[in-house]
């Protein structure tokens, strides 16, 4: 699998919002949410979506999508430590804004950048406790 994801051009990775793995069906006892609730989440995210202000359609992701001061700043150090090009920072704060509406938070704070950075890592070869690991420490 290394070999494989090495050959996958950075370019290619850039355009993929979330790096996660998944275990297969029926693998291990742990369940998560019933579908029927995930669709009620879904239906609450998007109805609180659709009454926030609009964004504008272009511009940077940054200005546009209501991150706040320190999300902003984390935002910054990732793009710095992870080396995130432009294309990707506009990925994670649209993974970030879809966390906030997930929670129902009018801006994008630090712990939802922080969660789609998690997600961003992986893309690097980070396991998830790794990738979440390397969000909390550009948390610090």
């Amino acid at each position: 699998m290394r070999r494989y994801h090495a050959r996958l051009s950075g370019l290619l990775l850039d355009r993929i919002d979330l790096h996660v793995e998944v275990s297969p069906a029926g693998a291990g006892d742990a369940r998560g949410e019933s579908s029927a609730t995930e669709r009620e989440r879904v239906a609450r995210a998007r109805e609180f979506r659709e009454r926030r202000p609009a964004a504008p359609r272009e511009g940077r992701a940054a200005e546009w999508a209501g991150v706040d001061r320190r999300a902003h700043e984390l935002l910054r150090a990732a793009r710095e430590r992870l080396a995130l090009s432009e294309r990707a920072v506009e990925r994670v704060v649209r993974v970030a804004r879809t966390i906030a509406d997930l929670a129902e938070r009018e801006s994008v704070d630090e712990t939802a950048i922080a969660e789609a950075i998690s997600y961003r890592a992986r893309s690097f070869g980070a396991t998830e406790a790794g990738a979440r690991d390397a969000a909390e420490a550009l948390l610090r």
